[in-house]
């Protein structure tokens, strides 16, 4: 009996020492493995990206040749790491290199390293990019489901998920003084079977500073708030409020382009593009007017005149305010939550200080059914 037990403690003690030795190592590595993997760039390394430690371009292979996303000045490709064989996307930029709006971008992308539902930058390497030399930015990649697809599996459980999910990433990003100016539904991806969000295409957010002039010409026109259709400059991250209310108000409502009602299309070559974008603009102005009501618009413009285009009130009809309620219908009834609906109301107003902050929209009783609960969105 005392051989037997001897016999059992040796190897015991083997098969310890053995895990210790060998499989522990190994079973940390693999875990941690894309966290090593991943090139540590330096602390404000965007400074000066002739002196950057670059990756190295041979270190990477697009998978195919379509391209998985694209905005007005990049397109990004599902690639490899051929030294790990892990999945990254690869953005390209396809306008004109243009360091000083990349190292704002990388700035960006690396104080955001520790956001919420974010992609991290993983690597830079230069390219051959429109006969120019240029960076390609490697970043994490994630297996996203079609906007269209999305939109047909709602639920209002899910609606409510990724709504949180994408506030705590704004919640994030404004505390560190950041405005993404372009929220909506093809830079929000979400998968229906993991409830895993992610926000992406940072490339033309920034730094907010209460007396910085921005552009009034930029980000997507449906999801633009009032403010900036009437060229304010100085507007805030309540930007990124408004367009989060319209794209789940498009999503509750099952109404895509939450504000914008449908117009007779314009011929485009009699028109240039900045001509058919201010077109987009005066439409849009008057869209939201039909819903939110033109006296309180009026009222909001008379306070800021002297910083704002007023010919553009001359193109907004005169309206009443409709409750929201009433995009209520057969059809997305299933879908419409009251407490939702309350908050869209708080967001939708025209003076961008009396919208609720990414932090006091979180706090509303519409996410107290999930707030407590804990989601690993890795």
């Amino acid at each position: 009996m005392r051989t037997s037990i001897a016999v059992l403690t040796l190897v015991l003690v083997v098969c310890l020492v053995y895990f210790d030795i060998v499989e522990f190592p190994r079973v940390l590595q693999a875990h941690s493995s894309q966290e090593n993997q991943r090139t540590k760039l330096a602390p404000n390394f965007w400074k000066d990206l002739n002196k950057a430690r670059l990756g190295k371009k041979e270190d990477y292979i697009i998978e195919n040749d379509t391209s998985i996303g694209a905005g007005t000045w990049s397109k990004v490709y599902k690639g490899i790491h051929v030294p790990t064989g892990d999945k990254v996307a690869l953005k390209y930029s396809i306008g004109p290199q243009n360091n000083k709006k990349l190292q704002r971008e990388l700035s960006i992308l690396q104080t955001l390293e520790d956001a919420p539902n974010f992609l991290a930058l993983r690597d830079l390497f230069k390219e051959q990019v429109n006969g120019e030399e240029g960076f390609v930015l490697v970043l994490d990649y994630f297996e996203k489901e079609k906007y269209k697809n999305v939109f047909n599996k709602l639920t209002k459980y899910k609606i409510k998920h990724f709504m949180y999910q994408t506030l705590k990433t704004l919640e994030y990003a404004h505390s560190k003084r950041i405005i993404h100016r372009d929220i909506k539904p093809y830079n929000v991806l979400m998968n229906t079977r993991t409830l895993q969000v992610r926000v992406i295409d940072w490339g033309i957010s920034d730094y907010f500073h209460p007396n910085k002039r921005f552009s009034s010409d930029i980000g997507t026109i449906p999801f633009q708030p009032p403010e900036m259709l009437l060229e304010y400059v100085h507007y805030n991250t309540s930007f990124d409020i408004w367009s989060t209310g319209c794209m789940f108000a498009e999503m509750m409502f099952q109404r895509k382009n939450f504000f914008r009602t449908k117009r007779e299309k314009k011929d485009a070559s009699l028109y240039t593009p900045q001509e058919l974008r201010n077109f987009g603009y005066y439409e849009l102005l008057d869209d939201i007017a039909q819903v939110l009501g033109t006296e309180d618009l009026l009222n909001y413009a008379e306070k800021i005149k002297d910083e704002i285009n007023v010919d553009k009130l001359n193109f907004v009809g005169s309206y009443k305010r409709k409750p929201l309620m009433s995009f209520k219908n057969e059809k997305n009834a299933h879908l419409v939550d009251p407490l939702l609906v309350d908050l869209l109301e708080k967001i939708f107003v025209y003076e961008p200080g009396q919208r609720p902050t990414a932090s006091e929209a979180l706090g509303h009783p519409y996410f107290d059914e999930i707030r407590h609960l804990t989601f690993n969105n890795e």
